[in-house]
């Protein structure tokens, strides 16, 4: 993945449709966050985050920590120098079924 669009091959019909909806609303996205956050994994790239979830609005000088704003919520994604997942913490998301 190089991190330009949600094409990927893997994405069904409906993870693409959630990927267009939490780029699209950057306010009230948590239902699209719910499926698309617990994809994201220790190890899981910069680019693949950006395929998944586009640019953070938030994210420090070095792109080690990137915020993503869910309504009342958030999800913190803190990267290795090695520009891999190293901890996901979503705030606020309720991640059940």
């Amino acid at each position: 993945m190089d991190g330009s669009d949600n094409r990927d091959e893997s994405f069904s019909s409906d993870l693409r449709r959630s990927v267009a909806e939490f780029k699209a609303n950057p306010g009230f996205r948590e239902a699209p966050a719910r499926k698309l956050i617990p994809r994201l994994a220790v190890g899981t790239t910069v680019a693949q985050v950006t395929n998944l979830l586009a640019q953070p609005a938030d994210k420090d000088e070095e792109g080690l920590f990137w915020r993503y704003s869910v309504f009342y919520s958030k999800t913190e994604v803190y990267f290795n120098r090695e520009g891999e997942v190293e901890k996901i913490v979503p705030v606020g998301i309720e991640m059940g079924p």
